[in-house]
């Protein structure tokens, strides 16, 4: 999909907020049953950006939550479904699981191409570019991607690449079951 087919990397007016969010027939949100959107959370999402894209996980998640956008667009937008941030990729390398990913996300430290592929969210099995959820600061139709060959990098906001929702759970959420595996993942309920 296009983060926004109009080619604006302004969030809270993009094609791809109204299709994870909308309530026309087809939309993402719509198609969920009643009990999944109950355990959805309103949430504020940031939309900080930088004009680099090569950083360490702690100065994504600064640049995220800062002021630094293109001219004129908005900081933050408060709804219910948006995408994974550039620290949420770059902190799957935290712990010591690889260093260089951790302190550098972009393609000088991370991905195929460096031999750094050992956080959760990337997989090697020729997964397309995916879109995150911050624009590029220096740029007014250009957002931050996780690359195919797996390190932050950056396209033009009217490309189609693949979209991986993300939300954040209410508070009052339970685990009954499972252990958070592929093959037993948690079960949830109110």
């Amino acid at each position: 999909m296009t983060w926004d087919s109009n080619g604006v990397n302004e969030w809270k007016d993009t094609s791809l907020l109204k299709y994870l969010n909308g309530t026309s027939t087809g939309d993402y949100y719509n198609g969920l049953s009643q009990t999944a959107k109950d355990m959805i959370a309103t949430t504020k999402y940031y939309l900080g950006a930088n004009n680099t894209y090569s950083s360490s996980a702690e100065i994504y998640y600064n640049w995220e939550r800062g002021t630094t956008v293109y001219s004129g667009r908005s900081t933050s937008w408060t709804g219910n479904i948006a995408l994974m941030y550039p620290s949420d990729y770059t902190y799957t390398y935290a712990l010591g699981v690889d260093n260089t990913c951790y302190t550098d996300g972009g393609n000088n430290g991370c991905g195929q191409s460096s031999g750094k592929i050992n956080g959760w969210i990337y997989n090697s099995n020729g997964d397309s570019t995916q879109w995150l959820l911050s624009p590029y600061s220096s740029y007014e139709s250009s957002a931050l991607t996780l690359a195919t060959y797996g390190f932050v990098s950056s396209d033009g906001v009217n490309n189609s690449h693949g979209v991986r929702p993300s939300l954040y759970l209410v508070s009052d959420i339970k685990i009954y079951g499972g252990v958070g595996t592929e093959q037993s993942p948690y079960q949830l309920k109110l």
